[in-house]
């Protein structure tokens, strides 16, 4: 005689305050095959029927059918399912079971679990066309019993009804006729176990075997509730998967069966579908103990400041994440960490590198520095943190030419980039000086000279050049009054013209000397504008380079950005 069980459990994703976990958030678990952690759908709602049948009215009876039957129901609400019915001895029979299954259709949805345990006795059939299993109810006669037994085609009937994305069955009893097959290999599963529907099952044993019962249980029962309870999970990644436990129960009821004497092989594999049940155990957390070198170093989690510094030990969920230390005068630490359910991880004494720093010297000192993305500057300066890599800079100071330079940002360092700025030339001071006066001097740095000269510049070449005008408007006057003197025939139009004449000749004699005057005040300062710059030359540096040997303590200096103005306050240590 064979004792039979049947379980469909789609069991809900789990974490410590949830008992249902929404499919749309998932759970994140670990995958020590890939290192990595992944997202797994999690289900809705769910449901199970649990039958357990001691009282036969026609069979052998049993000891422990019952027992098991409400030790399932309380171990899969433990698990958080949301409710589960109990069927027991008079209540199982063959409408009784296949109304608990008819339920089960109606209230479970697409996005849920459906767990059917059954404890009885199971039988198999032998036919012309192989092997029939069958479930025994409570009522069933135990000859010509096909009539009131439940058959595995029933069972799949009844399946069909039933919307849940996964169900599993446990069937506590030695029989065949099932057709299962095994899962294929684990490639990519830990990410699509749970994206496909799939009914599963699991049975006590094979045709002609019988189900043992010792310690109050039957023996299978007894090893699926301790791989419910975290001892199916080989790979140690807090997911108990359909498979795992039906490995973990056959391994352990073969064994202690031959303990026994006896023999009993627990089958499992797929009814139907691709997918994959899953029971996911409580989440442990897991304890992250940094330290690092100097301490006292900020502690950022994904970028959100933590409120202790380092040393510190921080207990937090098993998951990826990223440990940023900062502190003053480094650049940060960062670390990636995977942290496995109760273990414990250590950074330890992480070395924070020195900051990356950029030291800006220039002889004379006080030049404009323009370092691009970086901004503009004051000589001299200290730049905190800068980026590593490859920048331009452009220094101009008052007296000197232009200096353009390319240099390198080294990483956790002091950089140290020296300026030197030539003063201009006399030479490249006068032959601007000469084409427009004052641009030598502005050149030079001398300004307000420069100003000078080019006001009196354009003023004394303005004067000129209404002065030439001038004149030659009087010149014409004086040709017309000639002309006029000399086609007049009547004594008073004579008299009158030779007026005109002489003071046309009067004028254009005073035009004539006020265009030589201009002429002269505009070529006195243009050589004015050519002496001063051979003689005065650039203005001189300000201070000696043995001035500037060191950076100042304190310093303040304005930065230029594209699209912002701010002044930056330095404190040399």
């Amino acid at each position: 005689m064979k004792k039979l069980a049947i379980a469909l459990c789609l069991i809900l994703l789990l974490c410590l305050s949830m008992p249902a976990f929404p499919q749309s958030k998932g759970m994140r678990i670990y995958d020590p095959d890939t290192k990595k952690f992944h997202t797994i759908r999690g289900y809705e709602n769910s449901y199970a029927v649990c039958i357990g049948i001691n009282e036969y009215k026609f069979w052998p009876q049993l000891s422990y059918a019952v027992s098991d039957a409400v030790a399932m129901k309380e171990k899969l609400e433990e698990r958080g399912f949301t409710e589960v019915k109990l069927v027991t001895n008079e209540e199982a029979t063959q409408k009784g079971i296949l109304s608990a299954i008819s339920w089960l259709g109606t209230i479970a949805g697409e996005e849920d679990r459906v767990v059917i345990y059954f404890s009885g006795h199971g039988e198999t059939e032998e036919g012309i066309r192989g092997q029939t299993g069958y479930i025994i109810p409570v009522n069933c006669p135990d000859t010509g019993y096909y009539a009131n037994a439940i058959s595995m085609g029933k069972i799949r009937e009844a399946t069909n009804l039933i919307r849940a994305k996964h169900i599993l069955y446990v069937m506590d009893c030695c029989y065949s006729g099932v057709g299962l097959v095994r899962p294929r290999s684990r490639d990519d599963f830990i990410d699509r176990m749970t994206e496909y529907p799939c009914v599963y099952m699991i049975t006590a044993g094979q045709a002609g075997e019988e189900a043992l019962e010792t310690g109050g249980h039957g023996i299978f029962t007894q090893y699926v509730l301790r791989g419910l309870d975290g001892e199916a999970d080989y790979d140690n990644n807090r997911v108990i998967t359909g498979t795992e436990l039906g490995q973990y129960t056959q391994t352990w009821v073969i064994r202690k069966a031959e303990q026994l004497n006896r023999t009993q092989t627990p089958q499992f594999g797929r009814m139907d579908g691709e997918g994959e049940i899953v029971f996911v155990l409580e989440t442990q957390a897991a304890t992250l103990i940094i330290s690092s070198i100097p301490d006292k170093a900020v502690i950022r989690i994904n970028g959100v400041m933590q409120p202790e510094v380092t040393p510190a030990e921080l207990t937090m969920l098993p998951d990826e994440y990223t440990i940023t230390l900062e502190h003053d005068d480094y650049d940060p630490y960062i670390e990636k960490v995977t942290l496995i359910d109760g273990q414990i991880h250590l950074i330890e004494e992480a070395p924070l590198p020195p900051q990356t720093q950029l030291y800006v010297t220039s002889v004379p000192p006080g030049s404009r520095i323009d370092l691009g993305e970086l901004g503009v500057y004051q000589t001299p300066a200290m730049l905190p943190g800068v980026k590593p890599g490859d920048y331009r800079v452009r220094a101009s100071i008052r007296g000197c030419r232009d200096t353009v330079r390319r240099f390198s940002v080294m990483p956790h360092t002091e950089n140290r980039l020296e300026l030197q700025l030539f003063p201009c030339s006399r030479s490249q001071m006068a032959w601007r000086s000469l084409f427009i006066p004052g641009w030598g001097q502005y050149y030079g740095g001398r300004y307000g000279t420069g100003t000078l000269f080019l006001l009196a510049g354009v003023g004394a070449a303005a004067g000129a050049a209404i002065s030439y005008i001038q004149y030659g408007n009087a010149v014409d006057e004086y040709d017309i009054s000639v002309k006029r003197y000399n086609d007049a025939f009547e004594p008073d139009e004579f008299q009158s013209a030779k007026r005109a004449m002489i003071d046309a000749h009067d004028s254009a004699d005073g035009k004539f000397a006020f265009r030589q005057a201009m002429f002269i005040a505009a070529g006195v300062v243009w050589g004015a504008n050519m002496a001063h710059v051979l003689i005065a030359g650039p203005v001189r540096a300000p201070e000696s380079p043995q001035a500037q040997a060191e950076l100042p303590q304190w310093q303040i200096a304005p930065r230029v950005m594209p699209d912002s103005l701010s002044v930056m306050f330095a404190y040399r240590f």
